[in-house]
């Protein structure tokens, strides 16, 4: 189904039930493709300039197909197993399917007693035993799982509460199984290990599945636990890690692919291969043939129109039939109420803010250093840091050791002064989290040349994204820090980021979030996300640690590292030119 066609039927509907039958009609009458927009790709030359037809445009995403998405697994009776690993982006959409499920599921009249949800994490990210004694980590499971009861404690024989739970979260084998005592780590390394996380419902002869999994995830299994995931699914629904999505998992292996093959399929074929797969005669063909079979298989990412970039190249070379729909998910989780009418928005907000630890939290509660600083009459800079010039295995800080890039640093941080002074600006810094207590302030003192005294420190293990999110909410008070009412508006903004990685995913989740939330274009969501403070290295990798250049060499690297990560939306107007990123030879002589 294309996404213009899936839009009109999700805002056609009214209640859960008549979502439900759409969304289930649509496999038996398959819509066409979406009309593919013209693009012309850019190349990495001196000349390539703004596409200033798409930037001026006012953003066209829509989470439509994401809403209905939670709709249709909280009103069927398969359970929805997320596979997840440590990436913010999947995180955020999968908690805001996880949460919302869970509280739509809870108010169907006739329950199925299956139809729960399973949540997969890393054993290092969150411990059901740390949840289960209440112990403080990144996550807190503890009230979803009194909320909707917990499937993985078992009674006086042994059963699994698998009829009246509703959750189930794991993080290592031994709590369902006695495969090996596997701690789970990115995502099940044999079918053994992903068949223990399951066994309350496989014992019960529950035989299909939603499965939820991130998109290298999905690509980087073994063949014997895909193909056992592709045999019990009901559907399979694709989330982003962040970046790697579109030159990992459809560049470098699916476009790879597809330009290998010689013969297609119909999608009334495709349905019937699926459909086998669940039978004892199943019709073998390649896993990746189903990306195009939207009834079952379905893709996001943040921004899904990249994917005229990878349909353009496959019309052009004959493989239409290959031209995929990604679809877009939301970052803003405030938001997601409001456009499901089925939810409470209260009782969404409660369980998502407890969930990620931001229950009646604002912006300012998340500041760890230097809330003296805050003066709220000024306008706002905020550094977004990478682990760059994290420190060495040893314990001793590149950023010290590494004079050639300190010294560019060092002049970086000078000019930005200049252009934004300490006496107009608040500076808060978003570190990424391997900066924690101490080294935190330590890293800025080295970035800034001693001018730490002045730093407004962000919780680092908080995400940007969320940190945003909570920010907006706070405009309908008119009580944000980062946003006056009337940005965007004048061609003003009370804020801009700063940084020396703009490779980092933060550029475009930020564009892409203050596009859905004031309904801006790109080239207006720029005064907040400025290129030109994201100037690119002529010392050092903006990517790769420890690597070093001389004369003209870094420009070359670094400008071919950025087009690299950002080409699919860079060239359908999704993303600023690389022309828009400046020397840091030309930023350092900037005036303004």
């Amino acid at each position: 189904m294309s996404k213009k066609l899936f839009r009109t039927l999700f805002l056609t509907t009214t209640s859960l039930s008549s979502v439900f039958v759409a969304a289930q009609c649509s496999t038996n009458n398959p819509e066409p493709k979406k009309p593919e927009p013209e693009v012309t790709p850019a190349k990495p030359t001196d000349d390539n300039s703004t596409n200033n037809d798409s930037s001026q445009a006012v953003s066209n995403i829509n989470f439509e197909r994401f809403n209905s998405e939670i709709i249709e697994s909280a009103t069927n009776e398969y359970p929805s197993v997320f596979v997840s690993r440590n990436a913010s982006q999947f995180f955020i959409s999968s908690f805001i399917q996880l949460v919302a499920q869970l509280q739509l599921i809870n108010k169907q009249e006739t329950k199925r007693p299956y139809n729960d949800v399973i949540y997969l994490i890393d054993t290092d990210v969150n411990s059901y035993a740390k949840t289960l004694n209440k112990e403080p980590q990144r996550f807190n499971f503890e009230s979803l799982l009194a909320k909707y009861q917990d499937v993985a404690l078992r009674n006086y024989n042994a059963e699994y509460n698998s009829e009246n739970g509703q959750l189930l979260l794991s993080d290592h084998t031994k709590y369902l199984n006695n495969f090996n005592f596997v701690g789970y780590s990115i995502f099940p390394r044999k079918l053994d290990e992903l068949k223990a996380y399951l066994k309350p419902y496989l014992d019960k002869g529950v035989s299909l599945f939603d499965f939820y999994i991130p998109d290298i995830s999905f690509t980087a299994m073994d063949k014997n636990t895909r193909d056992f995931i592709l045999k019990h699914a009901n559907k399979i629904v694709i989330l982003s890690d962040g970046n790697a999505q579109p030159y990992r998992f459809i560049n470098d292996n699916y476009i790879k692919w597809v330009k290998g093959q010689t013969t297609h399929y119909t999608k009334e074929e495709l349905l019937k291969a699926w459909d086998s797969l669940k039978t004892d005669n199943p019709t073998e063909i390649d896993y990746h043939y189903f990306y195009t079979l939207d009834e079952k298989f379905r893709i996001y990412n943040l921004s899904g129109d990249y994917d005229a970039f990878f349909n353009k190249d496959l019309e052009e070379n004959g493989f239409s039939w290959a031209k995929l729909n990604i679809y877009d998910y939301p970052l803003n989780y405030t938001q997601v109420a409001k456009n499901i009418p089925q939810l409470n928005e209260k009782e969404f907000l409660t369980d998502y803010n407890k969930l990620i630890n931001l229950e009646n939290k604002k912006l300012e509660d998340l500041i760890v250093y230097g809330k003296e600083n805050l003066d709220k009459s000024k306008k706002n800079l905020v550094f977004i840091g990478s682990s760059l010039f994290r420190k060495f295995a040893d314990g001793t800080w590149r950023i010290k050791t590494d004079t050639q890039s300190r010294n560019e640093l060092h002049a970086y941080f000078d000019k930005i002064m200049k252009l934004y002074p300490p006496s107009e600006y608040n500076y808060l810094y978003k570190l990424h989290p391997v900066y924690k207590g101490t080294d935190a302030l330590e890293y800025i003192k080295e970035f800034t040349n001693n001018h730490e005294s002045n730093a407004i420190i962000l919780d680092p293990s908080v995400s940007w994204e969320n940190m945003l999110a909570l920010d907006m909410q706070e405009l309908q008070s008119n009580n944000s820090l980062l946003f006056d009412k009337d940005d965007f508006k004048n061609n003003t903004s009370k804020t801009k980021l700063f940084g020396i990685q703009p490779t980092s995913t933060v550029l475009l989740s930020t564009l892409v979030m203050l596009q859905a939330q004031f309904n801006i274009s790109l080239e207006q969501a720029k005064l907040f996300v400025d290129p030109k403070n994201f100037p690119l290295s002529d010392n050092f990798n903006i990517i790769k640690r420890d690597f070093h250049y001389k004369g003209t060499q870094g420009q070359t690297a670094n400008r071919k590292e950025l087009y690299e990560v950002y080409k699919h939306f860079i060239d359908t107007g999704l993303f600023p030119a690389l022309d828009e990123f400046p020397a840091m030879s030309e930023f350092l002589k900037t005036n303004n």
